[in-house]
């Protein structure tokens, strides 16, 4: 988030979230598309348009909780996969 700019087009601030999914895969491990790929695929079907990078991390910290448990690894890694990135599923940055 250290490099989000507000000027630069939607290629450029999209490898925000890419690198967020990227890093959650590699923490859950096996195939990207079977968890982390059901957790993103879920959560953009609760989003908006409007919906802000925080309030992403939000959904997918939620369902990630609700898919595989409140607490559990799947959940843990995404709230890691975000942090990585400068984005707080609690959104206190």
């Amino acid at each position: 988030m250290k490099d989000y700019s507000k000027t630069a087009d939607i290629y450029t601030n999209s490898g925000i979230p890419n690198r967020a999914f990227y890093e959650v895969a590699r923490l859950i491990g096996g195939y990207a598309w079977e968890k982390p790929g059901r957790i993103w695929y879920q959560s953009l079907l609760k989003l908006d348009s409007k919906a802000t990078f925080k309030k992403f991390a939000r959904v997918t910290y939620d369902t990630a909780g609700d898919l595989y448990g409140v607490g559990k690894p799947e959940q843990d890694a995404v709230k890691k996969g975000w942090e990585i990135v400068g984005i707080d599923v609690k959104g206190n940055q």
